[in-house]
């Protein structure tokens, strides 16, 4: 399933709230060949049943939760006097799944046993996020036969667009200010996507697992994406501690996400709600 973390790009327009020390401003990360950075990202949905109740659809009875655990490293390489990364999911990537009852006591299994043909390492070399981004879908068509290996490919793109979204706040930006995304009409992953407008504020500096950061906040309202037999409309929020100064500066060191989707199916012009999908996810910087 597409999600609204998914597709959200970085915010491109600031408005002063409240003064600032300079020394506080953002600073993008410099890559350099050799550097290596390792990530370790987790995500847990569950999916309800649905009811309408005072003419809205809600979420009724959880029904199924799905859960993985992807650690990946980053590796930089000069490359024709570029700059190109190579990601590779680690052997210890596992999912599970399972009744909301049963989950906890289900163990998490190796995506290699779950996904056929899955591939050791897994391993794809792109020049940027944004690049990373446009072609999943080829990287990811092997493993994407399975429920899994679909679940796989939807996460990965959090992975890269959540730093994507940190390496993308406007340099310079101090804490106080806000920044806006507009309302855009894009294509892709089959379907057409309504994004609606987005808000970052940055809340502050604070100290995080010891380096200083920029604390960022994300709200995005009301993200459309319809396909010929689904719609779907999402909310979400997430919160980014991005560093400020030493190796890391610039790099997204946590991010953590809650979504809430709701699908329905397309019977003509007709839609009937389908299901409720609440997603918790996160990101860190190991």
């Amino acid at each position: 399933m597409i999600t609204a973390a998914c597709i959200t790009a970085a915010c491109i327009i600031a408005t002063t709230c409240a003064p600032a020390n300079a020394d506080d401003g953002l600073r993008h990360h410099q890559f350099t060949a050799g550097e290596t950075l390792n990530y370790f990202y987790e995500d847990t949905d569950t999916t309800f049943s649905t009811k309408t109740q005072d003419l809205t659809v809600q979420a009724d009875d959880p029904f199924q939760i799905q859960e993985i655990q992807i650690p990946v490293s980053i590796v930089i390489q000069k490359k024709d006097n570029a700059n190109i990364r190579t990601l590779t999911l680690s052997p210890n990537a596992q999912y599970r799944s399972g009744s909301p009852k049963a989950i906890s006591q289900l163990p998490f299994q190796p995506l290699a046993k779950l996904i056929q043909n899955f591939p050791t390492p897994f391993s794809y070399s792109y020049a940027d996020n944004t690049q990373a981004l446009e072609h999943l879908q080829d990287i990811f068509a092997p493993v994407r036969k399975n429920e899994v290996g679909n679940f796989l490919f939807f996460k990965a793109q959090d992975i890269h667009q959540m730093q994507e979204s940190a390496q993308k706040i406007p340099e310079g930006i101090l804490p106080g200010q806000t920044n806006f995304t507009p309302r855009r009409e894009r294509e892709g992953f089959g379907g057409q996507f309504t994004v609606a407008a987005g808000q970052l504020v940055y809340q502050g500096t604070e100290t995080f697992n010891g380096e200083k950061s920029a604390y960022f906040k994300v709200i995005s309202l009301s993200h459309v994406f319809t396909t010929s037999s689904f719609k779907t409309y999402t909310n979400f929020s997430f919160t980014m501690h991005v560093a400020l100064e030493g190796p890391h500066q610039g790099l997204l060191l946590f991010g953590e996400g809650q979504e809430t989707a709701t699908v329905f199916k397309i019977d003509g012009k007709v839609l009937h709600p389908a299901v409720v999908l609440q997603r918790q996810f996160s990101i860190r910087l190991q």
